[in-house]
Order: C-alpha cells, then structure tokens, then sequence
C-alpha cells in the first residue's frame, strides 16, 4: 500500500545517520542553515521538506500545524527507533509530531507530500545526495501522489439499497477493460447515489481515486476539486500540473464527475487513460457507455417513503401512501421530501393527500429514456407547490434563498456563520424536510431544489444576501494565504452569489467585487481579476462619476493586472488615467497620485528606460516624504523602487544605500518580522549577489528566510525565492 523506498533510503544514508544524532546534539537549524558544507546543505534541506510535508498535511486535514513539530518532536523520535521498515512505525513517528492518531490516509498524504517536497528541483543537493546513495533502486526520488487525489466522496444515502444491480453492472463494465462509464437520467432519480456507492465499493481497489463535483467546466471542476498541487499559487501553472499527473496516470486510477452539465471538454478526458464514470441528465457523452437510470417499483418508492415518515410504523396508511407515491410517478427524491413534510405536525396523511391534490399537485407522465432536462424543470415547478405547503419561516426562506444561487457542491459548514443564522434550528429544520442534505463537512442543495426555489423567487434583493455579502467583504471569508482549494471554492460560492446580483449597484457589492479582484490576482489568475474589477470600475463610475477617487483607483488596479499579463500599453493607459482623476480631485501631491507614478515607473523600469523609471520613482518619494513623512512604509516602499533601478544599472553602492534607508523606516515602523522588512533583506541579498559577495549575499538571503518561513509560511511564493536564492548562492560559494 505505501511506496516506502524513499523513506527507508534516506534513513539509511551514511550522511543522513550521523546528521540526525548531530542534530539532535545540537538542536542546530540555524546552524546548518547558516553553514555551506555538502553534509550541513543535504541536512537543512532535508528539515525543510520534513516541515512542508507536514505543514501541507496540516493544511489538508485542518490540523494547527507546530512549526517546532519536526525539530522538537519528529527528529527525536526517528533517531530514536533507528528504522523505518513498516508503515506502523511511520505512523507513530507521524503521530508524535502532530500529536494524534493518524490513519492510513494521512499516513498516504504525508508520503506523498514529503516525495513531493524532496523532488522539487531547490532541494537539488538533497535530491541528488539521495539518488547517488539510494540503497533500494539507485534512482533519483520521484513525485507519489496519495489514493484520495480529492476530498472523499460524500457517505451513501440511506434509500440507496434498491440500485446494487446498477452497481454491480458499473462494476463489471471496468472490470472488463471498458474504462469510460455514463450513468445518465433525471435529476432526482439516484445517479448520484449510485456512483458514491460504486465510489465507495471500489476504493480500496485503485491507485489513485478522485471525486469531481462539475462546475461550469472540467478546468474549474479539476482545480476546485483536486487536492494535488495546493501549494502552487499560479492558476495556470497549478492546471497544468494536474493534466500532467491525469495524462501520465494509468488504469490504476479511476475518477468520478458528479452532474456534468455539458460535453465541453470531455473530449480531453475521454482520451485519458484512466477510468471515468461520469453521471449526468445529459444523453450521450461521446464514448462513454450508457447507464440510463430508471424508476423504482411503486413497492420500493413505498419503502422509501416509510424510510422518512415516522408516525405510521405498522403502515396503518399505506393506501394513501401509495397515492402519493403515484402522484410523484414514483421519483425517488420527490418521495423523499413528500415522507419529511408529512411528518409535519398538525396533519393526517389523508388530509396531507387531498390538500397536495387541490393544488394540483401531480406529476405527467415521464420517461426515463429522453427529455431529462426538461423533465426536471417540469418537477421543479411542481416542488414549488409542495414548497408552499410546507410551513418555512422567513429566516428560513432567506437561507434557501441564498443556497439556491450558491453553486452545485458541498458548501463548507462555516455557511452558518456566513449568512448570519442566529439559530441553528432554521438549518435544522431545512434538513429535516430535505431542502438541504447536511453531511460532516457541509451543507448541499440537490439542483432540482435549487431550480425549484429560484423559480419560486426568481426576483431577489439586496437585503436576501445582505449577511453573506457584508461577511464575504471581510478579511475572514477570503484571503491570499488560504491553500488554492479553500480559496477557489469559497471564490466559486461569492462569484454564483454576486452574479445573480449583477444589477444590483451599491457600495458593497462593488467593495466585494473588488475582494474578488485581488485574491484572483494574487493567484495568478489574472483575466478573472480584470473582470472583476471591471465590473467594480462600473459600479463606481455609476454611483460616484468618473471624477472621483475611488474610480481612479479602479483605473490604478486594472492597470496592475495588465501589468501583470505584461500588456504595458493597456496598463499605461489605465494608470495615465487615474493619474488625471487624481490631478484633478485630491490633487498631484497625494499619496494615491504618488503610488499611480510609481507603478507607471515599473513599467518604464521593466522596459529598459531607467531614466524615465528613475524620474517617476523620485516623483513618488518627493511626494511620500512630504505628505506621509520620512518614516513612512510607503516612502520606503519608494526608496526600495529607485534602488532597484540602481541595482539594474550597476550602480550597486547607490542601490545599497538607499536599500538599506528604506529598511532603517521597515524595522523601525513595522518591525523585525514583518514580511515587507524581509523583503528589504532579501533585496539586499540580492545586491551583493549581483556584485559576486556570495557570502555577503548568503547572510541577508537567511534573515529574510528566518522571517518568512515564521510569518508566511514554508509555501508562500516569497519564502520560496528567497530558499530558490540561498540555494543559488551556495552553490555560487561552492565554486569561487
């Protein structure tokens, strides 16, 4: 079950065994990280990928991650046992560093994050130490990857029994080297269902098992749903890295895609050589081969029905039980919410029957076979007489309201918190009637609901999403720091809830946008971040003019992102803009119009002209330093600029000097651990990098190193360059 070589190599290394004793003796990180030996390099780098593989696991099963884990506790233990031959004795290696029990899946999770740490080209001295002196196979480490390459399938519906043959006929149609599977048919007739439990009768069987909820398309379904690759920030680099895996993966991984609602892009996934069961209300999908769904017996829909109606346990009813089931053309989700809403106090069954009758409650006839989108939107329009019936509060309205134009996947359980739900029965009481299924982890609306409600409300306000915006707006709903799929599915969540509040023009919601913008962008995903803020820019030229600040700063961030696809002429334009408005509102001498010269400067800065670069970088100091003051973060923001432009130009005794006020202001203002003065040591490194003072250069390069691996994180971008830059530098040293 587990791939063990690495770990036992590296054990068993000559060098490995003396630098844990020696470590352990010493309790020298910092040491090691500050020496230039062959044996300290391998011994650092190897601490290093021991922490990301456990911050990653953390991350993954949202554990606190210890920063001291691996050197207080994991170390210790490994030197302790002497051997790592089982995966027992892994795992309670693993289980002293995060102090719990850990099963086979975290045990999985952390060899393959740990492999894949190891083999990432900055830790080349370890890498190539370890393929040289690997006892097993002689060859360098290669990237594993774990089982669960998803979140888990979500557990089997209770009802779920009546379709084992289905399953069995899955099953033995990938058995027989057929690898592509369709489960087609209505929404709410069990597709679903039927592939959680092929999901989970098989998952023990294959190398690789993924679980795909579709969103909008297989490229956003792959990047919210795979957990491989988190750590990688840039959404294009993060999308590749996860084809390359799909297209080097064989038929020892299977994937499940839940509710493809399109064929676009399948072509890609057909051609994989993986198995792949799709469901879907859709047909046909190119080569895939069929499972149409068809209804229950009216004898099992009746079971089903008992399985959620409580009050008749003898059956008393079943007459008009079986009324009802007929009524409903014995759809398996609508005998469902009929069995939970007649639990509903205050009715017989046979009253509950005649009053769904008068409203004309009944489905048409349906057939299994074709039509299944219309089909469902029929149903839709009946739920909503059913919906009516049922007796909701006005809290709970809201909350189905907003659920509705969430998108198809599990919402988190922090949703509760989100919508601002001062009582927990008005969830409860949505699950309890079926509106909402409820698991672990979250909450989730079957579409088929959602399409009932929305045409229930199809014209909503403001004040029906006024919560969930004013939360989603603060720093606790999004950030540039959350791993890519917690940030990209709670991203999904905000752009379904906005779009159906597109019309809707006022200062939160374009604050919102805005949100959106940045953390887009700070994932390199930048089309995504220019269309919001263009849609924040429109908002504002709405309410406040063109003529207004907060409208020149729209300008200012759309330019940022064409500076960031390296479109200089478009962001030029967009800066020139801002810098007019600004000219003409707060005036030339403000510290809006001062950050607009210096982002203009950049660009000149990037393109060559370092006199023009120069001029507009001077430009922003006169004016941080006059207005701000001397001691200001952006007048030393302004300083780090020219000295940049210095540094480019050769003149590094310039560009040290002025590097160095600009971290007198970092220390003094924001303090010794704060990632802007980390910069400034690192941009200092680089100085004395670029002049050949490697050792010089070393020094600054580990202050920086010590700041960001404590406040950021081993996986932020900026921690990464700067180990990219010590890792560079001494092997500079190793060859003067």
């Amino acid at each position: 079950m587990f791939d063990l070589n690495l770990i036992q190599s590296i054990l068993e290394n000559p060098e490995v065994i003396s630098f844990i004793p020696s470590y352990i003796a010493t309790k020298g990180l910092d040491g090691l990280l500050n020496g230039t030996s062959p044996k300290q390099t391998i011994g650092s780098q190897l601490v290093i990928c021991l922490n990301k593989a456990l911050h990653k696991t953390c991350n993954h099963f949202e554990w606190e991650y210890d920063s001291e884990a691996i050197t207080e506790t994991f170390l210790y233990h490994w030197g302790s046992i002497k051997t790592v031959d089982t995966s027992e004795s892994l795992s309670s290696i693993i289980e002293k560093a995060v102090g719990r029990s850990i099963n086979s899946e975290v045990l999985e999770y952390w060899t393959h994050s740990f492999n894949e740490a190891v083999s990432d080209p900055q830790y080349l001295h370890l890498s190539t130490y370890l393929s040289r002196y690997n006892s097993k196979t002689n060859q360098p480490p290669t990237p594993t990857f774990p089982r669960y390459i998803t979140l888990k399938a979500p557990p089997i519906n209770v009802e779920f029994s009546y379709r084992d043959d289905i399953v069995k006929e899955l099953r033995k149609t990938i058995t027989q080297n057929k690898k592509l599977a369709l489960i087609s048919g209505l929404g709410g007739i069990g597709k679903t269902s039927i592939a959680k439990a092929l999901y989970h009768e098989v998952e023990g069987e294959f190398k690789h098992i993924a679980w795909v909820e579709y969103q909008d398309s297989i490229e956003e379904s792959l990047l919210n749903s795979f957990t491989l690759f988190n750590d990688v920030e840039d959404k294009a680099s993060r999308y590749e890295k996860i084809i390359n895996f799909l297209q080097s993966a064989t038929r020892d991984t299977i994937i499940f895609i839940d509710n493809i609602s399109n064929d676009d892009g399948m072509d890609f996934i057909e051609r994989l050589d993986v198995n792949v069961v799709l469901t879907s209300r859709l047909e046909e999908i190119g080569n895939f081969e069929l499972f149409t769904i068809d209804f229950l017996s009216e004898e099992q829909c009746v079971d089903i029905f008992y399985k959620y109606y409580k009050t008749d346990k003898d059956r008393l009813h079943i007459n008009t039980v079986c009324k009802l089931v007929k009524l409903v053309k014995c759809h398996m989700l609508s005998v469902e919410l009929l069995a939970r809403a007649a639990n509903i106090p205050g009715y017989s069954l046979e009253e509950y029957a005649k009053e769904l009758e008068a409203t004309g409650f009944k489905y048409p006839t349906l057939n299994v076979k074709t039509g299944h989108t219309a089909i469902s939107q029929t149903i839709a329009k009946h739920l909503i007489k059913l919906f009516e019936l049922v007796s909701v509060n006005d809290e709970q309205k809201r909350i189905l309201i907003n659920f509705s134009r969430m998108p198809s996947i599990e919402i988190p359980g922090e949703v509760r918190n989100w919508l601002g739900c001062n009582d927990i029965n008005d969830l409860i009481g949505l699950t309890k009637l079926g509106w909402l299924a409820v698991s672990d982890t979250g909450y989730e609306m079957h579409p088929i609901i959602k399409e009932a409600i929305q045409l229930q409300y199809e014209n909503v306000e403001y004040k029906d999403f006024e919560s969930i915006i004013k939360y989603m707006s603060g720093d606790d709903y999004i950030n540039d720091i959350d791993v890519y799929t917690k940030v990209h599915t709670r991203l999904s969540i905000a752009e379904s809830i906005m779009d159906c509040l597109k019309h809707i023009e006022i200062e939160e919601v374009a604050l919102l946008f805005n949100n959106i913008a940045f953390v887009f962008g700070s994932h390199g995903n930048y089309a995504k971040a220019l269309e919001w803020h263009h849609k924040t820019f429109e908002i504002k030229e709405k309410l406040l003019g063109l003529e207004h600040p907060d409208t020149a700063t729209s300008y200012n961030n759309i330019g940022f992102m064409y500076c960031r696809q390296g479109d200089y002429a478009k962001a030029l334009e967009r800066y020139q803009k801002a810098l007019e408005i600004f000219g003409n509102t707060v005036g030339v001498e403000h510290p809006y119009a001062a950050a607009t010269y210096s982002c203009i400067g950049f660009i000149f800065a990037n393109q060559g002209d370092y006199l023009t670069a120069l001029e507009l970088y001077q430009k922003a100091l006169k004016i941080d330093e006059k207005v701000l003051g001397l001691e200001h973060p952006s007048t030393a923001t302004s300083y780090n600029n020219i000295a940049s432009v210095f540094n480019d130009k050769g003149d590094y005794e310039k560009s040290l000097e002025l590097h160095k006020k600009a971290l007198e202001i970092r220390e003094k203002v924001l303090g010794l651990e704060h990632p802007d003065t980390a910069i400034s040591y690192n941009n200092i490194g680089i100085v004395y990098d670029s002049q050949g003072d490697y050792a010089k250069a070393l020094e600054w390069y580990q202050k920086a190193l010590e700041i960001e691996e404590k406040v950021l994180g081993l996986e932020h971008p900026n921690t990464i360059i700067t180990m990219e830059n010590i890792t560079i530098v001494k092997d500079s040293l190793k060859h003067q």
